[in-house]
């Protein structure tokens, strides 16, 4: 036996001990569950309802696949519009009528972490997390142990247009921010003659009202510099973006500098402006070079022009660096602790994310698994790759509250481009805006 397959196996065997071990600590009274009347009870069996921000289309097969072949419990998934999700957790918090089991973007773990079961050190191990989990998934430790269980992350990646590179004279897609990407924009993009105008965009970026994931974008050059973003400092979650990193002395406003020149009509980049449609409808129409979206959006851009002829990449890397990065949502399986059948959501997210049905779920929920197992087995489908090996190098930061750092991140964004701060300032600014939101 190599020892490949020996890693592999000794991996499953941490996985499946890992499932054991959860419904082990439940029923001992390890994990403690809240107390319930004796009519209900807390069994792992019954109904657990599921709410989560994807459509119920892309996984009502998959639900009624799993509860025709578990007799015992009923998975009711409960689909929640991704823009209001935040609110109807709120909601559902303030009441004491929250879901037995959420489907949690880590976008809103600082949000709940003090509303929800956190598996401490006793059950998962830091080590055997690490074990399990690729390391982008650690966005989900705490201070306390461990957010829910980390099912699966939504990687950012370079999806292009293969006609118009091609039409520029460009046989692959850049690699490299500071070096092919800067000349592949050039060539690509097609201004008018009164030098404003934009008929083919080279580069999405610059700007943030019509760029659909302009801050994600933002932190994966930020990241990619070496800035967390966020920090925990003993159990308090705290803003570095305005601080130093091993790479560069600003990151943050390095970041900022960068994407925001590519808006400017003065600069050779000038490639993209706020008049402009948003971003993926302007690639789907075949105006855009690249577009910069999650892997989830494939279906989404084949749907919305079938002849469009395009590929994916990864997101491209800063070339003097000995490492690879791209932003993702990560997403875990997370139990409050005012749940009605905790016994019963427990196990099933352990079946979820730790047993049979882990594939099946990430295939009806467009997502890329985190598992270190999982991730080792290679894809067949050209576009499958490139996911996966994007959602190995995902990393992702501890958000205060998603549409406040949009806010705070296109506030920062059009004071460069209005020239009211230097990229600096701006930061200095925005870090602090990212402070008083926690």
């Amino acid at each position: 036996m190599d020892s490949k397959t020996k890693k592999f196996q000794t991996i499953l065997l941490i996985v499946l001990a890992v499932g054991l071990a959860l419904g082990l600590m439940i029923f001992s009274g390890v994990i403690k569950t809240p107390s319930k009347d004796s009519a209900q009870g807390v069994t792992a069996s019954g109904s657990v309802v599921m709410w989560g921000p994807f459509g119920s289309n892309s996984l009502s097969a998959f639900v009624n696949n799993f509860n025709g072949e578990n007799k015992n419990s009923v998975l009711l998934y409960i689909p929640k519009n991704p823009e209001t999700y935040d609110t109807d957790l709120l909601e559902a918090f303030a009441s004491g009528n929250t879901p037995d089991l959420i489907l949690l973007p880590h976008t809103l773990i600082s949000r709940y972490r003090d509303k929800l079961i956190v598996l401490n050190e006793t059950f998962l191990p830091e080590r055997n997390f690490k074990d399990i989990y690729s390391q982008g998934a650690e966005i989900f430790r705490v201070p306390e142990g461990t957010v829910g269980l980390p099912v699966g992350v939504d990687p950012l990646v370079m999806y292009y247009n293969r006609d118009v590179i091609e039409s520029a004279g460009i046989i692959n897609p850049p690699k490299f921010w500071n070096d092919d990407f800067l000349v592949f924009v050039q060539k690509t993009t097609e201004v008018l003659a009164n030098g404003l105008e934009i008929e083919i965009s080279g580069a999405p970026l610059g700007e943030t009202s019509n760029i659909n994931h302009s801050s994600a974008i933002l932190s994966t050059l930020a990241m990619q510099l070496g800035s967390p973003i966020v920090i925990f400092k003993e159990t308090l979650a705290t803003s570095v973006f305005k601080e130093a990193s091993s790479v560069t002395n600003s990151p943050g406003a390095a970041a900022l500098e960068y994407f925001t020149q590519y808006s400017n009509p003065s600069n050779e980049l000038y490639s993209w402006n706020k008049t402009m449609p948003e971003a993926r409808d302007v690639f789907a129409l075949g105006q855009s070079a690249v577009y910069f979206g999650f892997a989830s959006e494939l279906l989404d851009i084949q749907r919305k022009n079938p002849n469009l002829n395009f590929d994916v990449a990864e997101l491209p890397q800063i070339k003097e660096l000995n490492k690879s990065l791209t932003y993702g949502n990560f997403y875990a399986l997370v139990v409050p602790k005012i749940g009605k059948n905790t016994a019963g959501a427990f196990s099933i997210a352990g079946a979820l994310s730790t047993g049979v049905y882990s594939l099946p779920f990430l295939d009806s929920s467009s997502l890329q698994p985190v598992r270190r197992d999982l991730l080792s087995i290679i894809p067949t489908g050209s576009y499958q790759k490139i996911f996966f090996s994007s959602a190995i190098i995902s990393r992702g930061w501890l958000n205060p509250n998603p549409k406040v750092v949009n806010t705070i991140f296109s506030d920062m964004v059009s004071a460069v481009t209005s020239g009211r701060l230097s990229p600096e300032r701006a930061v200095n600014e925005a870090s602090q805006k990212i402070d008083e939101a926690f």
